[in-house]
């Protein structure tokens, strides 16, 4: 850039010249915190065929977030009138995930198996962020809970976080609630 613009050269060396020390680092060897169990990235897509695997062990880092969200089912959600039935769909679907969850789940389009299965054979931690960004569709105009929504968006989230972890091994990136809305396996 400076080699196209000689003359932004020229004035910024002055000011380079003149500059006080602002801040100084030293290093040590002095231990004086704690290195994190996983040193890893975060990553929204890691399709089929992608280098991402190789990428990941050059970097050298041991562990991933995905960072993810679920789509549910298409259709006329179910009619749910209220918290009680949610509950008691909830405890349902929990009852027997491992063949309900099958039904429902569709694999995240941006993240293929075989990758997820090259990573966790090489050791590295794979975590997931599944977020909601439609959570506005949880409510009725009036600002009401709408449970056959709030339904239809926790059976998506509960299936794809059940499958990542049963399948890929996957865990949540980070505790959660006891949220109705918030999916966990």
């Amino acid at each position: 850039m400076f080699l196209r613009f000689p003359g932004l050269l020229l004035l910024t060396l002055p000011l380079l010249a003149s500059a006080e020390e602002i801040s100084r680092v030293t290093v040590e060897e002095k231990v004086v915190g704690k290195t994190p169990q996983i040193i890893g990235i975060n990553t929204g897509e890691m399709p089929q065929g992608s280098a991402f695997p190789e990428w990941i062990r050059a970097l050298g880092v041991n562990g991933a977030r995905l960072r993810l969200n679920a789509t549910p089912q298409e259709g006329d959600p179910k009619k749910i009138p209220s918290l009680s039935q949610f509950e008691s769909n909830a405890r349902r679907l929990r009852a027997s995930p491992k063949q309900e969850t099958a039904k429902l789940w569709q694999h995240p389009s941006k993240i293929a198996a075989q990758p997820l299965d090259s990573l966790r054979k090489d050791g590295i931690e794979l975590l997931a962020t599944i977020t909601c960004p439609f959570s506005f569709k949880l409510l009725s105009a009036d600002g009401k809970t709408n449970w056959a929504n709030a339904w239809q968006y926790w059976e998506a989230y509960y299936a794809e976080s059940y499958q990542l972890a049963s399948l890929h091994q996957i865990r949540p990136a980070t505790n959660s609630s006891t949220n109705p809305t918030t999916a966990t396996a």
